[in-house]
């Protein structure tokens, strides 16, 4: 056959799969929306299928995302982005907005020791419909950064997952929608970590010691699991929580009442007068309990 015949065949079959290839995209009306956002009109299309066509692959990816988790792409988190320069359509990779979140969250934690499914969750995951007191609990947690006046509030159910899941969307979404710094402690670990640093670098510790005073929101997960003994007790626990009683928001989160944690550290007969300081303490200062209070 002749090859000028084989070249006219090639270039016909070409157009025909660009003409189809065209057609599905305007048949897109996710994607023209989309698009129209951009000012892309359909000769600008045609003239940038490749771009178009690879664009609308990302972009229904994106559209039936699970999840950073479960995503595709290599890297995890970007997207196509489109630049339109007049008859040109250029191409960028960027973060998805999941991504942008999740970085925003990492950026604006102290420490973040929220169970790893639950570190980036916002209150869009949060069951609602289960649980009666999400709207009291936001609430009263950003009435606690307006007032700056020191809000605790005591959450008993550690090993709940939902209670913590709902604590966890709910501070994320405030950092989401503000810039304010915030911390989600280990109690364990903390009440350890500052031990060991009070005797072995004491301007570590200041510095460690003054940040947890000054944050907005402080959040102590399985409260009441950590290990006690009078030097932890005098020269951390009660001196942390006498400092958060006056600034910003505090949460607990704990299998234990708060009756139950003070009487924890009745490490002795001497104890009596530092136990009824941290009675007072929980009584005076919880303004919100989920769990019976009962001190």
């Amino acid at each position: 056959m002749d090859y000028d015949v084989l070249n006219k065949l090639s270039y016909t079959s070409m157009k025909d799969e660009q003409k189809k290839l065209l057609r599905k995209i305007l048949d897109d009306v996710a994607l023209v929306d989309e698009l129209n956002k951009l000012n892309i009109d359909e000769t600008t299309i045609e003239n940038n299928l490749a771009t178009i066509s690879a664009f609308a692959d990302d972009f229904h990816t994106c559209k039936n995302c699970k999840g950073l988790e479960t995503c595709p792409k290599r890297p995890k988190g970007t997207k196509i982005k489109l630049v339109n320069l007049g008859k040109i359509i250029e191409r960028q990779i960027a973060e998805c907005e999941l991504k942008k979140e999740q970085n925003k969250i990492d950026n604006h934690y102290l420490y973040n020791d929220f169970p790893t499914r639950f570190k980036y969750v916002n209150i869009n995951d949060i069951d609602v419909y289960s649980l009666d007191y999400i709207g009291e609990l936001a609430s009263n947690i950003a009435n606690g950064i307006k007032d700056d006046s020191g809000t605790w509030i005591y959450v008993l159910g550690a090993s709940n997952n939902r209670k913590i899941q709902s604590v966890a969307g709910i501070v994320n979404q405030i950092v989401l929608d503000s810039d304010i710094e915030v911390a989600s402690v280990s109690t364990s670990n903390l009440i350890k970590r500052l031990s060991d640093l009070f005797f072995k670098d004491k301007n570590r510790f200041d510095v460690e010691f003054d940040n947890l005073c000054q944050i907005p929101i402080l959040v102590f997960l399985d409260f009441g699991d950590e290990y006690k003994n009078e030097s932890s007790r005098d020269n951390v626990f009660i001196p942390l929580l006498r400092e958060r009683k006056n600034r910003g928001v505090t949460i607990f989160i704990s299998a234990f009442s708060a009756k139950e944690v003070a009487e924890m550290y009745s490490l002795s007969y001497a104890s009596k007068p530092r136990v009824k300081q941290i009675q007072d303490m929980f009584k005076n200062s919880i303004k919100i309990d989920f769990g019976p209070l009962d001190i």
